[in-house]
């Protein structure tokens, strides 16, 4: 499962939390900068729980820091990690389309290869549903 937190400087507070299927690109930007127009630093939380070995928590620059533990990242979690600050969301000032770039790039990084592809992959359905093509 893949969630979506996006709140309000260190405490997360006035904070929409969605599961990534109940997301599109439209409810990203505007909870972003609604937020920026308002004069908040900006927490946007990816939480990814059991999607093909990975478990991790990223978060931008303005969330609050939440010790998991000494755990050592997989290969796949230390892929997103660096895809993260590649798309600029280890900086302050990420903008939406940060966020949806990244987004974008996870769903197709989890997408399953074309041979093994079904009609019904749930995250292929996903990317569809989220409109972020």
């Amino acid at each position: 499962m893949i969630r979506l937190i996006i709140g309000i400087n260190e405490k997360i507070i006035k904070c929409n939390e969605r599961k990534l299927s109940h997301a599109n690109k439209h409810w990203i930007t505007k909870q972003i900068n609604k937020r920026k127009a308002e004069g908040c630093s900006v927490c946007a939380r990816v939480i990814i729980t059991k999607e093909n070995h990975m478990n991790i928590a990223l978060s931008t620059a303005a969330c609050p820091i939440t010790v998991t533990g000494d755990e050592l990242l997989n290969k796949c979690e230390s892929e997103l990690f660096s895809l993260w600050k590649k798309t600029g969301l280890a900086k302050e000032n990420f903008t939406s389309d940060d966020l949806i770039a990244f987004l974008k790039q996870l769903l197709e990084q989890l997408r399953p290869p074309a041979v093994l592809s079904v009609p019904n992959n749930q995250e292929f359905a996903q990317r569809e549903a989220l409109d972020l093509v």
